[in-house]
C-alpha cells in the first residue's frame, strides 16, 4: 500500500477521533446529507478499522462475508458463461496462493466436472474451495444500537476498485453493502445501513460517486447484475455518496499525517 496508505494516515486518525467523541459521528453523517438519521449509541468495541487500538480486543477491519446465495450465483455463472469461465479459470491457474486441493476443485468446477448440486452443497457446508469470493473489509465500520456505518476511504488510488479475483465487474462498495445486509440478516436485525466514500477533492470519479442516484448504474454493470427489484432498492437505499478528506479537515480541525 505504500507510505501514503489511506487506512493508516487518514482512516485510523479519523476513527480515533470518532472513538474519543461519539457525537462526531452525527457531524460526519451531516457531511454526506444524512441529517435525518439518528445513529444511536455505540461503544468503542463496536468500532473497526486497520490498526485499531480503541477497543479491548484490538480488532482491525470488520470482515463482511458474502451470502451463500451470491456464492451460488457466482458458481452458476462460471459454469454457464464462457467469458466468466475463462476469466475464472485463468485466475485459478495463475494463482500461487491456493492450496493444491482448492486449485484442483476449482478447476474441476471450471471444467464442468462437478454438478451444481455438488457445488451448492459444498457452499452450504462452508468448504474452503467453494468460497469463491472472500469477505469484504470496509476501511471503517461502526455498529450502534440502531445503525451500521460503512466507509471506504481512498487517497492515492486513481480509480475505484471494480473487480475481484473471479469477477471482472465487482464494485467494492456494492460488496460492502451486500456484506452489511447479510450481516444484518445473520444477526436477525434490521439496522439502518449508511455507506459512503471519503476521497480527496481531486478524485477522478468524485462526481460519479457523489451522486446517490447513479448507484443504480453500478448494479447494472456487475458481472452478476442485481435483478431483484426489491433487493436493488434495499441496496441503493444504503448508499449516501461521498465526502472528502478536505471537508473532514475543515469540519473537525484534524491535521492528518502526510506519510
Amino acid at each position: 500500500m505504500g507510505k501514503r496508505n489511506s487506512s493508516e494516515i487518514r482512516v485510523a486518525p479519523f476513527a480515533r477521533e470518532l472513538a474519543e467523541d461519539h457525537a462526531k459521528v452525527e457531524r460526519l453523517l451531516r457531511l454526506v446529507g444524512c441529517d435525518g438519521i439518528d445513529f444511536g449509541v455505540f461503544g468503542n468495541d463496536d468500532v473497526y478499522y486497520t490498526g485499531n487500538e480503541t477497543n479491548r480486543k484490538k480488532k482491525g477491519e470488520m470482515a463482511l462475508p458474502p451470502s451463500k446465495e451470491h456464492l451460488k450465483r457466482l458458481a452458476a455463472l462460471i459454469c454457464a458463461n464462457a467469458k466468466a469461465n475463462r476469466f475464472f479459470k485463468d485466475a485459478v491457474e495463475k494463482s500461487k496462493k491456493l492450496s493444491e486441493k482448492t486449485k484442483k476443485m476449482r478447476l474441476a468446477l471450471a471444467n464442468n466436472e462437478l454438478t451444481l448440486q455438488e457445488i451448492f452443497g459444498a457452499i452450504d457446508d462452508g468448504e474452503a474451495w467453494a468460497i469463491l469470493e472472500g469477505a469484504s473489509q470496509p476501511d471503517l465500520f461502526i455498529e450502534s444500537d440502531r445503525a451500521i456505518l460503512v466507509v471506504e476511504g481512498k487517497l492515492t488510488e486513481p480509480h475505484l476498485t471494480s473487480s475481484t479475483s473471479y469477477l471482472q465487474s465487482r464494485n467494492q462498495m456494492l460488496r460492502h453493502i451486500q456484506g452489511a445486509i447479510e450481516y444484518n440478516r445473520r444477526k436477525r436485525q434490521n439496522k439502518r445501513i449508511v455507506a459512503f466514500y471519503i476521497v480527496p477533492e481531486s478524485f477522478a470519479q468524485i462526481d460519479e460517486i457523489g451522486d446517490r442516484t447513479r448507484f443504480d448504474e453500478v448494479l447494472k454493470k456487475e458481472s452478476l447484475p442485481i435483478t431483484d427489484p426489491a433487493y436493488a432498492k434495499e441496496i441503493a437505499s444504503c448508499y449516501f455518496g461521498c465526502t472528502t478528506w478536505e471537508a473532514i479537515q475543515r469540519e473537525f480541525g484534524i491535521r492528518f499525517p502526510t506519510e
